[in-house]
C-alpha cells in the first residue's frame, strides 16, 4: 500500500515520528512511504531506511493559503495514497485528506472541525499519553500486529568517515569518550541558566578527566551563549569549542561518534537518542519528561522543577524565575546518579 504521513512540527516531533514510519515498513514491508514535513529538516531525514520518498513544504507555501492547498491539491492527484496519516489535522494539513475521497484510509485527529475530512479519528493527547504512544495511536485503525517505540535515523558511512577525519583534525580522539553538551537552545524559554550549565560542565569534567567537551550551539545568539559558558569553566582544555555541527544533518553524524548527552530537553537530545545514545536533560518547566522522552532502553532521564515545588507553586512564579529554581546541586545528583546506574562516563 501506499502511505503519505504528513508531520508539520520542529525538528524534535519528527524525529519521534519515525516509530510511527518504523512501524508501517516493520508491518508492511513492501510499503510505499511518503513522509511531509517542513523543508528546513528535510536533509536529516534522508536515506532513512522507513522513508520511500520525501515531500517538503517552504515557509511560503505553508504560510500562503493559496500555495499551500494547491500544492496539496497537487500531491494528491499525482499519486494516489491507500493512507494518509495526518499528524497534525490542522486547517494548513487538511487538504491532503478532503482532496483524496477515494483513500481508503484518512486519518487524523479528533477534533470538532475535522469530523466529515477523515474517515478515522484519533484522540489528541490524553491521560497517561507519550508522544510515542500518541504517534502511534495513529496506527491503531490499521490494524497492525506489533507497534515499534522506537525512533531512528540514518547517515551513511561516507558521512561518518569524513566527519571523523574533521574530529581528528580538530583534535578529537576518537577512543576517549565525547561529551555533547547542548548549552543554549532556540527559544528562551527552552534554555537552562548558563551559569548553571558551567557548574554541570565543571563536574562532568572532574568526574571524567579523560572526557572531550562538545558544545552543541547554533550560529548568533547560542554561539555567544556557548562561548560564555567556555568562560565561566575558565576555558578548561577539555572543551573543544572549534568542534560544530554546521546543519542538523552534520549534528546527526556527530551522534554517532557521542558517548553522552546533557543539556535542555529538545530536537538535539531526540536525534542522538534516535541514534542510541544516552542522554540526560534539563526539562522545561510545565513540560513532562515522561511525555516527552522515550522508554525504548536508550538509557535517557531527566531533570525536572516537578520533583521540587508543586505545579500550583511553580505558576505563581515568573517563568525565568522558574527555571532557576532548577537548581544545578539538585541536577548534578541526579545526574551523577543516573551516569552511575547506567554506568557511563566511569571514573
Amino acid at each position: 500500500m501506499k502511505y503519505l504521513v504528513v508531520r508539520f512540527r520542529q525538528m524534535g516531533d519528527a524525529v519521534i515520528a519515525t516509530c510511527l514510519l518504523n512501524t508501517i515498513r516493520e508491518n508492511d514491508p513492501e510499503a510505499d512511504i511518503t513522509f511531509v514535513l517542513n523543508q528546513k529538516i528535510e536533509p536529516l531525514f534522508r536515506g532513512h531506511p522507513s522513508i520511500d520518498h520525501i515531500i517538503t513544504f517552504t515557509e511560503e507555501e505553508r504560510h500562503s493559503l493559496v500555495k499551500n492547498f494547491g500544492k496539496m491539491w497537487r500531491v494528491v492527484r499525482q499519486n494516489h495514497y491507500d493512507v494518509i496519516i495526518d499528524m497534525r489535522s490542522t486547517v494548513n494539513t487538511m487538504g491532503f485528506a478532503l482532496f483524496s475521497p477515494r483513500s481508503r484510509y484518512r486519518i487524523g485527529l479528533r477534533k470538532s472541525y475535522t469530523r466529515w475530512v477523515y474517515n478515522r479519528r484519533i484522540h489528541r493527547f490524553r491521560q497517561g499519553d507519550t508522544a510515542i504512544s500518541h504517534d502511534l495511536d495513529m496506527l491503531r485503525p490499521l490494524g497492525f500486529s506489533r507497534l515499534d517505540p522506537h525512533i531512528s535515523l540514518f547517515v551513511t558511512d561516507g558521512e561518518r568517515q569524513r566527519f571523523a577525519e574533521y574530529l581528528r583534525q580538530q583534535g578529537i580522539d576518537l577512543v576517549k569518550p565525547i561529551v555533547l553538551i547542548g548549552v543554549s537552545a532556540k527559544l528562551d524559554d527552552k534554555k537552562w541558566p548558563l551559569e548553571d550549565m558551567a557548574f554541570i560542565t565543571k563536574k562532568l569534567i572532574e568526574r571524567c578527566p579523560n572526557a572531550q567537551i562538545v558544545f552543541n550551539f547554533a550560529p548568533g545568539k547560542e554561539a555567544a551563549d556557548a562561548k560564555k559558558v567556555y568562560e565561566l569553566c575558565g576555558r578548561d582544555p577539555h572543551i573543544f569549542l572549534n568542534v560544530e555541527a554546521k546543519s542538523q544533518r552534520e549534528l546527526s553524524v556527530l551522534a554517532t561518534f557521542v558517548t553522552f548527552y546533557f543539556g535542555n530537553e529538545g530536537g538535539a537530545r531526540h536525534i542522538m537518542h534516535a541514534h542510541g545514545k544516552p542522554s540526560f536533560v534539563v526539562v522545561t518547566p510545565g513540560r513532562d519528561g515522561n511525555v516527552w522522552i522515550p522508554k525504548d532502553g536508550v538509557p535517557a532521564s531527566w531533570a525536572t522543577l516537578d520533583d521540587l515545588m508543586p505545579r500550583e507553586e511553580q505558576e505563581l512564579l515568573p517563568f525565568a524565575e522558574q527555571y532557576k529554581r532548577i537548581i544545578p546541586e539538585y541536577v548534578w545528583n541526579k545526574l551523577s546518579a543516573f551516569l552511575d546506574r547506567e554506568r557511563i562516563l566511569t571514573r
